[in-house]
């Protein structure tokens, strides 16, 4: 949930310079469709645990998020979103495409993707207070490994990985 929070204060960045209609497009189809969805896939079994530890469940959840964020970008292009907020919704959907790839094959921590991704928009963005993630990826890396959700290495490919799209979606395009 950290990392959603983080999630949140980058959209809240970005989201001062446009109004109403982005914050809310983003929270339905960027967090709480695929929150319920993922209770739903709990109470149906298709996923066995909230940590979704078998890399195999993953799979349908990463897709979903990936049908939701191409709808996203859709209202983006239609409702004419500022292109800082559309390369927001591009930049996940790239860390989206990314994870479940790498999910095909490897378990890689989605947490510590979702927080570094932040941080490096925050820092591809030239914003001051990106280093406000940095003691949050390290608790949640501290968490994902102390509760053996992954190995040292997971963590770290999600960090760079997470944190690689974010900067360079936004300090290259």
């Amino acid at each position: 949930m950290v990392s959603m929070y983080l999630c949140s204060y980058l959209t809240f960045v970005l989201f001062q310079q446009t109004g109403n209609t982005y914050f809310w497009q983003f929270t339905v189809f960027g967090f709480i469709a695929p929150v319920i969805l993922f209770i739903v896939f709990l109470k149906l079994k298709i996923i066995s645990d909230p940590d979704a530890s078998d890399r195999k469940e993953r799979t349908i959840p990463f897709i979903i998020t990936l049908v939701l964020l191409l709808v996203l970008l859709m209202f983006n292009f239609n409702y004419g979103v500022k292109w800082d907020l559309t390369q927001l919704t591009i930049s996940y959907l790239a860390t989206t495409i990314v994870i479940l790839l790498i999910n095909l094959f490897w378990k890689i921590s989605a947490h510590a993707m979702t927080v570094a991704h932040s941080i490096g928009v925050l820092v591809g963005l030239g914003a001051d207070l990106w280093w406000v993630g940095v003691p949050v990826l390290i608790l949640l890396a501290w968490a994902r490994l102390y509760l053996k959700r992954h190995t040292p290495m997971q963590v770290v490919a999600g960090t760079i990985v997470g944190f690689s799209i974010g900067f360079f979606i936004y300090r290259l395009w």
